[in-house]
């Protein structure tokens, strides 16, 4: 009865007496778990009730974003591409309408941190002559209208390396570092075409999942400003959301693809594992074994530019490209989709009628108007998700996070800054130091040989062997991203554990795309869901995204339109 519950041999024991040798012994146990069920579910009101009470000092501000006035804004990477590329569109003229776009409303997000708005216009600039001498000469040997993001504007997530641009991580030791050479990753930007404006906000250290440091400090929710916008890619998703920008790069090693757009209302995908270039990245993963978890990848105001950027992010990798054939056709026609309304785990936040009605609303979609199979999952192991992400980030002799955390020299001293930082004398965030401190209380070489911790990550490479099993031919799951809209700011400690909705698949190296739905009815803010499938069928979750995206309409503005 409770064959995947993590528990002490001695119990287990307990357990199969009172199941064979008690009168009603089963039913004495499924009295007991539910009656545990219950005191924990009661248990998880309690904290996020905490928390709610302590995001009564931001007070709600919505619609504080400046309407929409430039058509231009509202079109596709694609479609801008192709005017740019045709002549009908100067480079020039489309920079400057973003880069316009972020100086009206980046002070009140906080999402672009350091721009280069003179260089992107010089390089329009030159782009524009380029496709001119290509269009009136056709003797003219120029690989611009090829150039698949030409004139594109475009950011990047802090931590991934941009020449001349910061790359601090959200870290205050490192507030005057500048980078010296382009990341691979941004390399393969530039030979598209794109035109980088600027790198944006990420969490300290990219620790946490809200987007918060002492170098830059808050990103704020277009939608409503007394909300984050999730990590660690939150910057990165809510200049998009506010239209200051249509496309961009993050990293992802626990949902950092995935929660910020699920906030903001945009599109993010965090490809199969070991498809992208990770190098340059910082923080380091600390441990060739964690390099799988971690990914760059694409976010997108759009579904049909994921795959157009996700094609570029990848483009120096002639493996990548051959195992993923993004190209390839996709038939959905003989994909099964297996909806999961909530993981099981009663100590996670309850998934609001908001995402299960948008669930809903996409299964009757997909099974009455296109036809398809829609079948209810089954997966037990799966409230175990961020248990199993847990303990296989630590599951490696990585340098600790006190030690990484200060670059390796010396170890941070989490105890004394934590009381510093309740009196904003430290230079660490609070959330920095009480993770040191857990950190230290959990992992050690002799707590990952104890047989529970084991356990964990054996339940993980089972559930990994389920999925496979159950996405074989194409098939697909959906599920949420996290239980609820966006948290107000400062209510995210007490809620850590729902990120293992996002985080697990990390582990399982499966690739994943978050889809925007719209606005939630009752929450007033962005809802949607994750859409899973094997690893290497990135093609199948994207061509899903699109698919949703037509029908449903993605993003919505947090703000007026007015073109006049």
């Amino acid at each position: 009865m409770i064959k995947n519950s993590i528990l002490d041999p001695d119990m287990e024991w307990i357990i199969t007496m009172i199941e064979t040798h008690v009168p009603f012994g089963q039913s004495i146990l499924w009295i007991i778990s539910m009656m545990a069920s219950i005191y924990i579910r009661i248990s998880r009101c309690f904290l996020d009730g905490l928390m709610d009470i302590t995001g009564l000092y931001y007070w709600t501000k919505r619609n504080q974003i400046p309407p929409i006035t430039n058509p231009l804004l509202l079109k596709t990477a694609t479609e801008l591409a192709e005017k740019t590329r045709t002549g009908q569109l100067k480079c020039e003229t489309l920079v400057r309408v973003f880069i316009d776009r972020i100086k009206l409303v980046n002070p009140l997000i906080n999402a672009v941190v350091a721009d280069c708005f003179n260089d992107a216009i010089k390089e329009a600039k030159e782009y524009d002559q380029r496709i001119e001498r290509a269009l009136n000469d056709p003797l003219v040997k120029d690989d611009v209208l090829e150039l698949p993001l030409l004139g594109i504007p475009i950011t990047i997530k802090e931590c991934i390396p941009v020449k001349g641009m910061p790359n601090t991580g959200g870290l205050y030791s490192r507030k005057d570092f500048r980078v010296k050479e382009d990341a691979q990753v941004v390399k393969n930007i530039r030979k598209s075409g794109a035109i980088i404006l600027g790198v944006t906000n990420v969490p300290e250290f990219l620790l946490w999942w809200d987007t918060n440091n002492h170098v830059y400090g808050r990103a704020r929710n277009p939608y409503d400003l007394s909300r984050i916008t999730g990590g660690s890619s939150g910057g990165e998703a809510a200049i998009q959301a506010a239209a200051g920008a249509i496309i961009g790069v993050g990293s992802d090693i626990g949902g950092s693809l995935r929660i910020p757009p699920f906030f903001c209302g945009t599109f993010g995908h965090k490809p199969s594992s070991n498809m992208t270039n990770i190098e340059g990245n910082f923080p380091y993963c600390g441990h060739k074994s964690r390099e799988r978890l971690l990914v760059n990848g694409p976010l997108c105001r759009y579904a049909m530019d994921l795959k157009p950027l996700y094609k570029v992010i990848i483009a120096d990798n002639e493996k990548a490209m051959a195992q993923l054939d993004l190209d390839c056709p996709v038939d959905l026609k003989k994909s099964r989709f297996y909806f999961l309304y909530e993981d099981g785990d009663s100590f996670k936040t309850p998934v609001s009628s908001d995402i299960r009605e948008t669930l809903k609303r996409a299964r009757h979609f997909l099974e009455k108007d296109c036809g398809f199979t829609c079948i209810d999952a089954q997966i037990p192991l799966m409230k175990y998700n961020f248990l199993i992400f847990l303990t296989t980030l630590g599951d490696c002799d990585a340098p600790l996070l006190g030690e990484e955390i200060v670059e390796r020299r010396g170890r941070l001293n989490a105890w004394p800054e934590l009381i510093k930082s309740l009196f904003g004398r430290s230079k660490f965030r609070k959330i920095t130091c009480m993770n040191v401190i857990l950190e230290n209380a959990i992992y050690s070489p002799q707590t990952r040989h104890k047989r529970w911790y084991r356990k964990i990550i054996d339940m993980g490479k089972q559930l990994g062997e389920q999925l496979d099993s159950m996405l074989e031919d194409g098939s697909i799951l959906i599920m949420p991203c996290l239980p609820e809209k966006a948290p107000k700011h400062s209510g995210t400690f007490l809620r850590v554990n729902n990120c293992g909705y996002t985080s697990v698949f990390n582990v399982l190296e499966m690739p994943v795309t978050q889809v925007s739905m719209g606005i939630g009815h009752r929450s007033k803010m962005p809802v949607g869901f994750q859409i899973i499938a094997k690893r290497l069928n990135d093609r199948f979750t994207l061509a899903v995204a699109e698919l949703l995206a037509k029908e449903f309409g993605g993003w919505q503005p947090p703000c007026e339109v007015r073109i006049k």
